[in-house]
């Protein structure tokens, strides 16, 4: 039998093949779990804006309310402990912070009311922190018109 020099099979992967392909694997797992990561941070976000936007609505509809107790009269809607009253319901500071019917609502919300006229602004703000240390502060702005005497 004779050898033929050009013809030595070779079976499998070498050591450095392996360690490449691992290497590689790696990174791409690191990149998708950054990308969960992020995806979840921004659910969360999404979350706290939809809560927003619905704690926004139930103040204009205790602004309609409230209207329809003085008749139309929107510069006197806002008298009295209206604040106070949206503040209680929603947890917007006092001792149930952040709470609606012992339920956490948004970190630190605070919930101003403003008014030009008929129309209304409803200014929320509320905490971060929710990943790692952040502290930043949210905003979110609401702007309505009740119809009524300019």
């Amino acid at each position: 039998m004779a050898h033929q020099l050009g013809s030595s099979k070779k079976n499998g992967f070498t050591l450095i093949e392996a360690l490449v392909a691992l290497v590689v694997l790696s990174i791409a797992l690191l990149g998708i779990a950054a990308m969960q990561l992020q995806a979840l941070k921004s659910s969360g976000e999404a979350y706290q804006r939809s809560l927003a936007s619905l704690i926004a609505v139930d103040v204009q509809e205790r602004v309609w309310a409230a209207s329809a107790e003085v008749l139309g009269e929107c510069d006197a809607v806002l008298s009295g402990d209206f604040i106070s009253v949206v503040n209680g319901v929603w947890g917007g500071g006092g001792d149930h912070d952040g709470e609606y019917a012992g339920q956490e609502t948004l970190p630190g919300l605070s919930i101003a009311v403003t008014q030009s006229s008929c129309v209304f602004e409803v200014d929320l703000s509320w905490g971060g922190g929710r990943f790692f240390g952040e502290d930043d502060e949210n905003v979110f702005s609401y702007s309505f018109m009740l119809p009524g005497n300019d």
